[in-house]
């Protein structure tokens, strides 16, 4: 399945292959990349967005990104 990059912000880029989601951030000598699994992973990471202050008028955006 090929991948569609998103730009994120921050030199920071988001793909989903239908299984994980990558986050890279490429530097000189190579990317970083972040690999978080469709299942805890993920799911711990989206339950300490939910611990973030919340940000008016970003709420929205918040809760799109979760709800994909």
């Amino acid at each position: 399945m090929s991948q569609h990059e998103t730009y994120l912000g921050d030199g920071l880029y988001v793909s989903w292959d239908g299984w994980q989601v990558k986050l890279r951030a490429p530097r000189d000598g190579g990317d970083h990349e972040v690999f978080l699994e469709d299942g805890l992973t993920l799911q711990a990471f989206l339950e300490f967005l939910d611990t973030l202050p919340k940000r008016q008028g970003h709420q929205e955006e918040i809760n799109d990104a979760k709800s994909t």
